[in-house]
């Protein structure tokens, strides 16, 4: 599961549009309630109504994309450290044109997100997307595929569920697997139509590839970072040799048009960070979203190593049932009652290393891209709070801009862009 945003912001950007993001929320299981959620499940519904804003993020890239690429619309996205793929979904949901891959390295949260969040989509944009399980630093050798096509009991379906792998509800609530055993580089013959698609998606070159919610935080060596840097910009329409297909090790068999705008087209890498004075030492960020209380603590802060231990922590009523759709009821959570609270202490947590801008944005230069852009808003001071179980009230309609210097305060939240340029000549056939 990627880490939650940030001890000075409720989780990703606030869009224009950020109302609306609520009604994306409001579709993750609306009629169950905490009673009958095991704590590993709720766990992720609560995480996505407290942590992440799907419409927000894709604001932003798009926004990234024209300013730095432009010349064509974006469709096929990379979400890296993707958790339960809330972003893909939306993204998928957003144009009938558009593909989405999905990479992530926990098995639990990516089976539960393609179960959840993929269930209100139809076939047709379940079919638009591909799932891995791996490494983002070498998604292409060692990632499995994992099946969002499995909930519409499609093709496909009983070859994943032969292969074994993590089992999920599927149509008519049947037991099928979300994550194949085999590899993504060598689908048997008997797999069927569905395993060409994913193979053409995995190996089809990004548009757009972001790493959200302070997930680069996880990778706590300069060599770790560096690769997966290298890595984002391989998968980059116009990242490679021409514009090829992604493929194992810079080569496969057949290519495949990187991104929508065809051989190297160019494409953006979107990456988010947290600073200021008070992120360097311990901290707690609380914030209520009706009677859903939800606490980001950082435990401590090494300054010699910059490391640090990230934990989310949740309260909610025993029968917490999770808000309707209406915009304004969502976001602040689900009904008031006053009761005794379930807490999910440690519900998520992670050893972070806080990257600085100038390390992030020299890493990137090195790994090759074109241009690297920062871009930063102030958020609220947490050293003006009288008490640190004060709830921290946010400006939810802050934008980023882009800059070239920011004068050190409090908190502060940073995106940090890589850029690969439009490439001229038509689009190569690579065959291993």
């Amino acid at each position: 599961m990627h880490p939650p945003e940030s001890l000075v912001e409720p989780p990703s950007p606030s869009p224009p549009d950020h109302e609306s993001d609520e009604d994306t929320r409001a579709e993750v299981r609306d009629a169950a309630t905490v009673g009958k959620m095991e704590e590993d499940e709720l766990k992720f519904v609560l995480y996505q109504r407290a942590v992440q804003s799907p419409r927000g993020d894709i604001s932003y890239l798009l926004k990234f994309f024209l300013t730095y690429v432009g010349g064509r619309v974006p469709l096929h996205l990379h979400e890296d450290f993707c958790g339960t793929a809330l972003i893909c979904a939306e993204w998928l949901r957003g144009d009938p044109r558009r593909t989405a891959l999905g990479l992530d390295i926990d098995e639990q949260a990516l089976s539960w997100g393609i179960r959840e969040n993929f269930a209100s989509l139809p076939g047709s944009a379940r079919g638009r997307a591909c799932m891995l399980l791996g490494d983002v630093r070498d998604p292409l050798t060692s990632a499995r595929f994992a099946c969002p096509e499995v909930l519409d009991g499609q093709e496909g379906d009983e070859q994943s569920a032969a292969e074994g792998g993590v089992a999920g509800a599927g149509k008519d609530g049947a037991e099928v697997s979300c994550i194949s055993t085999q590899s993504t580089g060598a689908p048997s013959a008997a797999a069927g139509p569905v395993w060409p698609q994913l193979e053409k998606l995995r190996r089809q070159r990004a548009d757009l590839i972001c790493a959200f919610n302070f997930s680069s935080c996880c990778l706590l060596h300069r060599s770790e970072l560096l690769a997966y840097f290298r890595s984002a910009r391989a998968r980059l329409a116009g990242g490679g040799t021409g514009g090829e297909s992604v493929a194992d090790g810079g080569a496969g068999s057949g290519a495949v048009r990187g991104g929508g705008g065809g051989g190297g087209g160019g494409g953006v890498f979107a990456m988010d960070l947290y600073g200021g004075t008070s992120s360097e030492g311990a901290l707690k960020l609380h914030r209520r979203y009706g009677d859903m209380d939800y606490t980001w603590e950082q435990e401590r802060f090494d300054a010699v190593t910059r490391t640090t231990r990230i934990s989310l922590h949740f309260r909610v009523p025993h029968d917490w049932v999770p808000a309707s759709s209406a915009p304004d009821s969502t976001r602040r959570g689900g009904r008031k009652r006053q009761q005794p609270k379930r807490v999910l202490r440690s519900a998520f947590s992670y050893s972070w290393r806080l990257w600085t801008i100038p390390e992030v944005r020299e890493l990137m230069q090195e790994a090759g891209f074109d241009s690297v852009h920062v871009w930063m808003r102030k958020m609220p001071d947490l050293a003006d709070r009288e008490d640190e179980e004060e709830e921290v009230e946010m400006d939810e309609h802050a934008a980023f801009e882009e800059v070239e210097t920011f004068l050190q305060t409090d908190s502060w939240n940073a995106y940090v862009v890589g850029v690969v340029k439009p490439r001229r000549g038509k689009m190569k056939e690579v065959h291993s």
